[in-house]
């Protein structure tokens, strides 16, 4: 393929520089135009032939401009309004969507409102948690009409300016508000239709599926199978799950690509091996494509038996397209293939481009498709004589096949991990050698059979094969995980240097030629924003009682351990492995029952006023201000003249701010100047 053959692989590239630009506005544009600018684009390159160079430029910019298109079409489709405040209390009634359990065992349920007490206007659907026994609660399943108290606040804001925000994911699953019941609710009856009637049967489906695994195997590789086989993670160990982080092996329990490849790979050569069993159907009719259909069908129910989340469906897409060019006698995994799917994704979830899991399933399937299009001649030359090997030389082929691409795999979403969770699994590719083969060769071929034989009573065989391979995975997770140094913080860099770091990856992967070596330019462009990115000096939290300061060591002092979960996201932004109570163990903080004071040489001196009497004597000496109260009025009589005066309710309308100090110049960063106005944001 020529250079400028290869330009459509780009396609999805402009797409989605397009659907970027939309979310990094902070205020909600008028995206009809950019529909109509696109639409002219397309009819303007028609008549440039003679012009390819302008041509390409024309549908660049115009794919650019329909991506940005639509994401506001998206929105506007799923527009709904979040709570805004918090609800102390008020009885709830709607239709119960979704019924799961948490990993600490919280039943958590999304709950369609049909009415909210003390809210006139209330959210379309928020997500519930209930920490008691009562079996009525226990018992909830989707299309259940529940009555009963409950209380609300509004989806979170980003922990720090630029931070995840977990509020726009929410809102985009028509979330929009959080809580708690009060008390176990009073189910009022069930919901009618076909499709409620559907979500019932498939959720007991799911429970059906998930008692018979649990009472086949031990509690901990049962609920590894479970999560493999239906989604339901509720019952894994926390300890069997920060193994599994620790030795790079956590995406085993997230059901992607990965999953969906190996089932489906699993069932399709199942299937095809055993219609050449029968010579009038090898002789005479495609069991290639017959395997390939009933493969993809398989995939289709599997999609529906996990869950359907969202990486689950990108992952049945990009294997439905594998398998769609096996019945078309195209080859499957192509850069075409991988563009097409994305494009797709892409048109039908504009919001999946921010997500980590569409970051890195692409990343890690286009590295591994352009190392195979550079290498094929050797790869295939390798394998065309594979029935003349002996079995060692299989075995050690398969594992230099498994190591490269664990290997290649791993080098293309490391960025990415290091972007969205600042940690990294320093042997995760030692953990991935161990346990992959198992999960290949044993786990998932036998879910496989256990999914096919499960409705004759008959699971009980491949189970246990199932088992002897999950616990292989267990004990290599728990020996990566225990060697010294096994997990490394990472600071977090700026949406920039992960932007150039991707344009590098991808010029590499998708030019041929000499010209592809340019990416390598980008990418050290990257990595070098990356190091040299500011960092907050000063993180003052919306609830105006955590506090945290850079000290001369470069680590952060908090002022306190709680709220821990903010707290906990300061430090891992900052790649600091630390808890939260260790870094609040530092002796420049000096607190008494009115207030807490920090001064270090070279820093701004903090006051953190808990009791407003502290204000006299704190504020003439300060030079930021921070009370936990709504008291700034009359600081002009106390003698303050601090540079930053901030209390709770200042921090409550802004969100956490960031503080850059400078040879005594302060800069100011907030969430919501960040965020801006938009629909999944809190307004002010």
């Amino acid at each position: 393929m020529r250079e400028s053959e290869r330009f459509g692989l780009w396609a999805p590239v402009f797409l989605g520089l397009g659907i970027l630009l939309y979310f990094s506005l902070r205020f909600e544009p008028a995206w009809g135009w950019a529909a109509l600018l696109a639409f002219a684009a397309f009819l303007a390159q028609w008549r440039l032939a003679a012009r390819p160079l302008l041509r390409l430029e024309l549908i660049a910019a115009g794919l650019a401009v329909l991506g940005f298109a639509l994401a506001g079409l998206r929105v506007s489709i799923i527009d709904h309004s979040p709570l805004t405040r918090e609800l102390s209390y008020g009885i709830l009634q709607g239709t119960v969507s979704a019924v799961s359990r948490e990993g600490d065992g919280r039943l958590r349920a999304d709950v369609e409102i049909e009415a909210l007490e003390h809210v006139p206007d209330p959210p379309r659907k928020v997500r519930l948690t209930y920490r008691g026994s009562d079996p009525r609660a226990l018992a909830l399943r989707p299309g259940d009409r529940i009555e009963g108290p409950v209380k609300l606040w509004p989806n979170s804001l980003p922990a720090a300016p630029g931070g995840f925000d977990y509020g726009r994911v929410l809102w985009f699953e028509g979330i929009g508000a959080g809580g708690v019941m009060l008390g176990a609710p009073e189910i009022q009856g069930e919901a009618e239709g076909m499709l409620v009637a559907a979500h019932r049967a498939l959720h007991a489906l799911r429970q059906a599926i998930g008692a018979r695994v649990l009472a086949a195997m031990s509690p901990d590789t049962g609920a590894v199978a479970v999560a493999l086989m239906t989604g339901e993670r509720a019952y894994l160990p926390e300890e069997v799950e920060e193994n599994l982080r620790a030795s790079g092996l956590a995406h085993v329990l997230a059901i992607s690509g990965l999953h969906m490849a190996l089932l489906t790979g699993a069932l399709f050569g199942g299937l095809r091996l055993l219609m050449a069993l029968v010579p009038r159907l090898a002789l005479h009719y495609p069991v290639k494509k017959w395997a390939a259909a009933l493969a993809l069908g398989g995939a289709a129910a599997y999609l529906v038996i996990s869950g359907m989340s969202t990486a689950t469906q990108r992952a049945f897409i990009m294997i439905a397209l594998v398998l769609l060019s096996l019945m078309l006698d195209r080859p499957a995994m192509t850069m075409r293939n991988v563009a097409l799917a994305a494009f797709a994704l892409l048109v039908l979830r504009p919001e999946s481009v921010l997500s980590a899991g569409f970051q890195m399933s692409f990343a890690a399937v286009t590295a591994l498709v352009a190392v195979y299009e550079t290498r094929a001649a050797q790869l295939n030359a390798l394998l065309a004589d594979w029935r003349a090997r002996g079995p060692l030389q299989l075995a050690l082929l398969y594992g230099a096949g498994l190591l490269l691409t664990s290997f290649i795999a791993g080098l293309a979403t490391a960025p990415f991990a290091a972007f969205h969770f600042n940690r990294v699994a320093a042997y995760g590719l030692a953990g991935n050698l161990l346990a992959m083969p198992l999960v290949a060769l044993l786990v998932m071929p036998f879910a496989v059979a256990a999914f096919a034989l499960m409705p004759f009573g008959l699971e009980a065989w491949p189970l246990a094969i199932m088992e002897l391979g999950l616990e292989g995975l267990l004990a290599a997770a728990a020996t990566v995980a225990a060697w010294p140094g096994a997990v490394r913080g990472v600071p977090g860099g700026p949406e920039a240097a992960l932007g150039f770091i991707t344009l590098g990856g991808l010029w590499l992967a998708l030019w041929k030629g000499q010209v592809r070596f340019a990416g390598s330019l980008f990418l050290a462009g990257g990595v070098l924003l990356w190091v040299l990115a500011p960092r907050p000096d000063i993180l003052i939290a919306e609830n105006a009682r955590l506090i945290a300061v850079r000290g001369e060591d470069g680590k952060l002092i908090l002022n306190a351990s709680r709220p821990a979960f903010q707290a906990s996201i300061w430090l891992r932004e900052e790649g600091d492995t630390r808890s939260p109570r260790a870094a609040a163990e530092d002796t420049l903080w000096r607190c008494d029952g009115l207030s807490c004071l920090y001064e270090a040489p070279g820093a701004p001196r903090i006051a953190h006023i808990k009791d407003e009497r502290a204000l006299l004597e704190d504020c003439p000496w300060a030079d930021i201000i921070v009370m936990e109260k709504d008291v700034g009025w009359g600081l002009e009589d106390k003698a303050c003249h601090a540079r930053l005066v901030l209390d709770y309710g200042d921090l409550s309308r802004t969100g956490t701010q960031a503080l850059y100090w400078s040879e005594g110049k302060l800069t100011v960063e907030t969430v919501r100047g960040v965020q801006g106005v938009r629909p999944w944001t809190r307004p002010y």
